[in-house]
């Protein structure tokens, strides 16, 4: 799974995701016609709770799943995992990962020193060979 970092804000600008008056995200229901067109129009994105981290993934996922949520510009193939960081004080790591398997080397961001999937090939569960707290987040173009 490849996750980029993103502040709410930069969601919000990147994505432009229906909102309440409030300013929260607004909840799309199954039953109603935007569902529908969202679905089809790869406008719809489930946001997820991972283990007390809120992720916003495209398209339609029912596991930990808080709510589906609908955006004005469509997810592609391309478009990655959101972890929607709010943000804080906590710590954060850059995992260097060596797949086994394969060979391939890749790293990621994350709030723990999490297993990972190998991006090139989907071996499971692999552990990183080194982690680094990270002086910033870093986000991926």
């Amino acid at each position: 799974m490849t996750v980029k970092m993103m502040t709410d804000d930069e969601f919000l600008a990147n994505f432009r995701p229906a909102l309440r008056d409030d300013g929260t995200l607004r909840e799309i229901h199954p039953a109603s016609d935007d569902y529908e067109a969202a679905l089809r129009e790869n406008r719809l994105w489930t946001l997820l709770d991972n283990d007390g981290n809120m992720i916003i993934t495209p398209g339609l996922h029912w596991v930990n799943r808080m709510q589906y949520v609908m955006t004005e510009v469509p997810h592609t193939a391309e478009t990655p995992d959101v972890l929607w960081h709010n943000d804080s004080d906590e710590s954060w790591f850059i995992n260097h990962y060596h797949c086994p398997s394969c060979g391939h080397k890749w790293q990621d961001e994350w709030s723990c020193q999490v297993d990972d999937d190998c991006p090139s090939c989907g071996a499971r569960h692999i552990s990183p060979h080194t982690s680094e707290e990270s002086e910033s987040r870093q986000i991926e173009d």
